[in-house]
């Protein structure tokens, strides 16, 4: 049985690249060793997802259950039927983000008899202003995401590992590459900025 994990910072929302990775029907435009795919069974949190994997003349099917973490925070994979003893995916997405101060609102405490109110307290002494909201957004838009693609397979028989087994050698690292190099193809970035 072999494990690989990988982790990756990339310029990109979470949401976002949550939407690439649950992209499955996409995977044969940039993922080198998947030559086609077809999905059933799909709904908002899982599918079965009949992927051809391979290169050259060298191809092996396997089928396998897709499912979405309810907070679009993860998406895991694993192997139901095929050349495989056991094929287990997942990819975590963790919003890095950039940190932009807040507008101060002071820090006042109110004894419960001096009849000051929680909007005596919420009046800002820095009030936001256009810039601020507008940092704010880009600041957002700007997001880093920490992405880590962590997989666990064994071949059913030696025979599968000797025509199969080079494809899958550095399989993580190639993975989250291609997924990367798919986002900057979709979303361009240029000094950090995402381009609108």
């Amino acid at each position: 049985m072999k494990q690989y994990v990988v982790s990756k910072r990339l310029p990109f929302h979470a949401d976002t690249l949550f939407d690439l990775v649950w992209d499955v029907k996409a995977y044969p435009q940039f993922v080198p060793w998947c030559q086609a795919i077809r999905v059933s069974n799909h709904n908002e949190d899982s599918m079965i997802a009949e992927m051809v994997v391979g290169v050259n003349h060298l191809r092996e099917t396997f089928v396998s259950k897709v499912v979405a973490g309810t907070d679009r925070s993860a998406i895991t994979m694993a192997s139901v039927r095929g050349p495989f003893k056991i094929f287990e995916s997942r990819w975590t997405f963790h919003n890095q983000g950039l940190q932009v101060p807040t507008p101060n609102y002071g820090d006042e405490q109110f004894p419960a008899d001096s009849g000051a109110t929680l909007l005596d307290a919420a009046t800002p002494r820095d009030a936001a202003t256009p810039r601020d909201v507008a940092t704010k957004q880009a600041a957002a838009d700007a997001a880093e995401t920490e992405v880590t693609f962590a997989v666990t397979f064994a071949f059913r028989s030696l025979m599968f590992e000797r025509l199969l087994g080079f494809v899958f050698d550095n399989l993580a690292e190639r993975t989250v590459a291609a997924f990367g190099d798919e986002m900057h193809r979709r979303l361009p970035v240029t000094d950090g900025a995402l381009l609108a």
